[in-house]
């Protein structure tokens, strides 16, 4: 089902913060046993987050719930996009980007762009540097040369891939 894009001219007020991998389960189970909100199911059972994926979130797969971060950017209580940080188990003080993701209907707002600005101001307040994920076509297109940009004037090191 195709959801239709909310209009650019309308002019959306995102809030953006950092969360934990549990305070994430929390808001996704609300206290029940199975996912209480549909947007975090995978995108071909009607999620809205492309690369996300439930089963990763810390804690799951024996990592640390404390391994992984999850920058959002809400609206009106609701998670409009999500980004996963994990810690580099190899390099002291890292955090690869695992993925950026922008629910359809709040893409072409400039949530992902600030949203990568949460990125690197947690990393910058915490003295980590990030390594940066391997883009999907689009994310190549759109978000590469502002993550790049955001590095170099945050003064977090960015590790590029070629």
């Amino acid at each position: 089902m195709e959801l239709p894009k909310i209009e650019k001219k309308e002019n959306l007020d995102f809030s953006y913060k950092t969360i934990t991998g549990k305070e994430l389960l929390d808001r996704i189970y609300q206290g029940e046993s199975l996912p209480q909100d549909s947007r975090f199911l995978p995108k071909e059972r009607g999620g809205a987050f492309k690369y996300f994926n439930l089963s990763e979130v810390g804690g799951f797969l024996g990592d640390r719930v404390d391994d992984k971060f999850y920058p959002i950017a809400e609206i009106s209580g609701e998670v409009a996009g999500l980004a996963e940080l994990e810690k580099d188990p190899y390099k002291e003080k890292n955090f690869w980007i695992k993925f950026i993701s922008v629910d359809e209907k709040y893409q072409g707002q400039g949530c992902a762009t600030k949203l990568v600005g949460e990125i690197f101001q947690f990393a910058k307040d915490r003295g980590y540097s990030l390594e940066e994920s391997f883009y999907s076509d689009e994310g190549e297109q759109k978000l590469k040369k502002r993550v790049r940009e955001l590095a170099e004037k945050s003064g977090v090191e960015l590790i590029l891939h070629k």
